[in-house]
């Protein structure tokens, strides 16, 4: 989904095999997209998965030791995964056990933040806030499905001339 006109300054990272012709998918998402795309060959040498570990490591923001990455790395490779896709899911599953810490206990670190963040939540919910992030999020959803044609939205997704989709 782009949203590109109501989020300021948003990153979009996404990838698309060759088995897609995402310009007859999209057309305003490929226009926005397609002078910036970069084609990545299959990721084998364990010397660009490390490097690999360490930037979605940063990426992500978790700290791991270069023991880690060597075990990360032998893991992935033993596994002989088919696809950069199939690495990179690897790769951010080992970082995740690495280091998964919840919302709340990040809130619970620091008193002040969590006293900012509950009654900026109160307020928001008071003001209606919560209410103008669903119209702003999910409406254009809607719209955009509508314009695909799709049918009976809140029940199932159909697509004119396509059975449902699940």
């Amino acid at each position: 989904m782009d949203l590109f006109n109501k989020i300021q300054g948003h990153y979009l990272i996404t990838t698309i095999t060759n088995a897609v012709d995402i310009a007859s998918l999209s057309q305003p998402f490929w226009g926005r997209v397609e002078n910036d795309v970069v084609y990545i060959k299959k990721i084998t040498e364990e010397s660009d998965l490390a490097e690999l570990v360490q930037l979605m490591a940063e990426l992500l923001n978790v700290e791991i030791r270069e023991g880690k990455v060597s075990d990360i790395v032998s893991t992935i490779s033993r596994k002989r995964l088919d696809s950069n896709r199939f690495v990179i899911r690897a790769i951010g599953e080992a970082l995740k056990g690495n280091h998964s810490i919840s919302f709340e206990e990040e809130l619970a670190k620091d008193e002040q933040v969590k006293a900012l963040y509950n009654n900026a939540y109160t307020n928001a919910k008071d003001d209606g806030g919560l209410k103008n992030l669903t119209r702003a999020f999910f409406d254009p959803l809607e719209y955009y499905l509508e314009t695909l044609e799709y049918k009976n939205i809140d029940e199932n997704l159909f697509m004119k001339g396509l059975s449902s989709i699940h």
